[in-house]
């Protein structure tokens, strides 16, 4: 499989709404948004792996809204983040 490289002009003049992952810069990439979707499923899928997990370990991970990772609530209420996924 060939690749072409696109240069930030060449994806302004064709109109092409891509994001950029973090490959280097080299590659330009497409998401729709049905991809987007199975890609937050996916990381919420692990997150729920993670937390049936430490469940195994008698250990209450939970997600919080308002930021990523798993988190536990230590003895006098303080939370840590206990995971995070870093995925490529």
């Amino acid at each position: 499989m060939t690749k072409a490289k696109l240069s930030p002009e060449a994806v302004e003049a064709f109109a092409i709404r891509c994001a950029l992952g973090n490959n280097g810069g080299q590659w330009a990439t497409h998401y729709t948004k049905d991809q987007k979707m199975h890609w937050r499923r996916f990381v919420r899928d692990l997150e729920e792996w993670l937390i049936k997990t430490l469940a195994a370990f008698n250990i209450r991970g939970e997600r919080r809204d308002s930021r990523v990772g798993i988190w536990v609530v230590e003895r006098g209420g303080k939370e840590s983040k206990i995971a995070a996924l870093g995925i490529r």
